[in-house]
C-alpha cells in the first residue's frame, strides 16, 4: 500500500466504526492507524539493509513474525495478522475483493501506561522497576541461547563506524567528543585484549541469546503487569546479543531520562537475579554497552539535525544530542577511570 491507500484505509475504518477521527503515526518502517481500541500497524513497501518489504508476500511474512515474536511478550495484545483488500478494507468472511496487502492487527494500550511519557512525568518509581525487573529476568533467562561471541563481527564494524563518526559536525550548539571516543577505543581494546577468557566465558555460560533487539522506554507499558511491545523481527543481527547488552541500552534511555537512580537501580536488582561471570569485568562490560547505545542515538539525532537545519524540528534535535553527548562523556570518563 502507498500512503494516500493508507489514508483511504484509515478513513473507512473510521465510518465503519463510526468513529469521527481514527489517527496515522508512522515509524520509519511502518504505518500506523489507530482507532479507540485497536492498532493496525501497516509495513511500507521499502527495502534497506535489513528488510526488503517490496513485495506483498514479504511484507505478510513479517507481519506473521512481529505476531510470533511479540506474542512471548505481550500475548493480548498481538492479536493476529489480517489482509486489506482493494477497497482499503479488512478482509471479512464474505468478501470476495483482493488482497493488497496485511496488517498487524493490536490491542491500543493507553498512552498514560508508556513508560516514556510516565518518566516525563515523574510517575515512575522503584515499585514499577521492580517488577519490570523481574519481567525482563524471566524473558531473558527462557530466551535461546545463540552461539556468537558478546563482541562479534557486526558490533565491531558498527564500533568503527560511531567512533570514527565526527559528532557536532557543522552544529554549532553542540561540542565535538571525538577526540573522547579515541580515548575510548584505546580503553575498551585494552580491556578486550586482556579479558579473552572473560569473553570466551561469556559465550560458553550462553549470555548470548535472542532477545528483544529494541527495548527502550517507549516500548515499554507500566501496567500492574508491565508489557514490552515491538519486538525486532526482521534481523537475527539486532537482537542476537548479550543480555547485558540488552539491559544496558533500557538502562542508557533511563539516564537519558534523567533517572540516573532508576538506572541504577534496575541494573543492581537485574544482576542479583541473572547472575555474574565476573562482577568487575561485567560492570565495566555493562556501561561499555551504555557507552554503544548512547554513541547510536547521538549519530540518529545528529543526522537529523544537520538533516533539518531550516525546520523547527532543528533544536529538538540538537537537544537530544547534547543529552547523548553528555551521557557519552560521562561514561567514558568511568571506563577511563575503572581502567587505572
Amino acid at each position: 500500500m502507498r500512503e494516500h491507500e493508507v489514508q483511504q484505509f484509515a478513513y473507512n475504518l473510521g465510518q465503519k466504526y463510526n468513529e469521527s477521527s481514527v489517527d496515522i503515526t508512522e515509524t520509519a518502517m511502518s504505518w500506523i492507524v489507530l482507532t479507540k481500541s485497536q492498532v493496525f500497524k501497516i509495513k511500507k513497501p521499502i527495502k534497506n539493509q535489513w528488510f526488503d518489504f517490496t513485495a506483498v508476500e514479504q511484507r505478510k511474512q513479517s507481519c506473521e513474525a512481529e505476531v510470533e515474536l511479540n506474542q512471548q511478550l505481550a500475548p493480548n495484545v498481538y492479536l493476529g495478522v489480517i489482509p486489506i483488500v482493494d477497497s482499503f478494507m479488512p478482509l471479512n468472511g464474505e468478501d470476495h475483493n483482493t488482497v493488497v496487502d496485511y496488517a498487524v492487527l493490536m490491542k491500543r494500550l493507553r498512552n498514560a501506561k508508556q513508560m516514556n511519557r510516565m518518566l516525563d512525568r515523574k510517575e515512575v518509581t522503584k515499585d514499577h522497576i521492580l517488577k519490570l525487573v523481574r519481567y525482563v529476568v524471566r524473558f531473558h533467562a527462557h530466551s535461546k541461547v545463540i552461539d556468537l561471541p558478546p563482541i562479534n563481527s557486526h558490533f565491531q564494524e558498527v564500533w568503527h563506524k560511531l567512533i570514527c563518526f565526527d559528532f557536532g559536525e557543522d552544529i554549532a550548539e553542540v561540542g565535538n567528543v571525538s577526540a573522547t571516543l579515541k580515548r575510548a577505543d584505546a580503553v575498551f581494546k585494552a580491556f578486550s585484549a586482556n579479558h579473552q577468557k572473560y569473553f570466551k566465558d561469556r559465550k560458553d555460560f550462553g549470555k548470548v541469546r535472542e532477545l528483544h533487539g529494541n527495548l527502550f522506554c517507549d516500548n515499554i507499558y507500566l501496567y500492574n503487569k508491565p508489557l514490552i511491545v515491538d519486538c525486532i523481527e526482521f534481523s537475527d543481527t539486532l537482537k542476537h546479543v548479550d543480555i547485558l547488552n540488552e539491559a544496558a541500552l533500557l538502562c542508557m534511555d533511563l539516564d537519558a531520562h534523567g533517572e540516573r537512580y532508576l538506572s541504577e537501580y534496575f541494573y543492581k536488582e537485574y544482576k542479583k537475579r541473572m547472575g555474574t561471570v565476573n562482577e568487575e569485568c561485567d560492570d565495566y562490560l555493562f556501561v561499555f554497552y551504555k557507552l554503544y547505545h548512547a554513541l547510536k542515538k547521538a549519530r540518529e539525532n545528529n543526522y537529523k539535525a544537520v538533516s533539518n537545519k531550516q525546520k523547527q524540528q532543528y533544536y529538538t534535535y540538537v537537544q537530544e544530542l547534547n543529552i547523548y553527548s553528555e551521557l557519552i562523556q560521562s561514561y567514558v570518563a568511568w571506563l577511563d577511570k575503572a581502567s587505572t
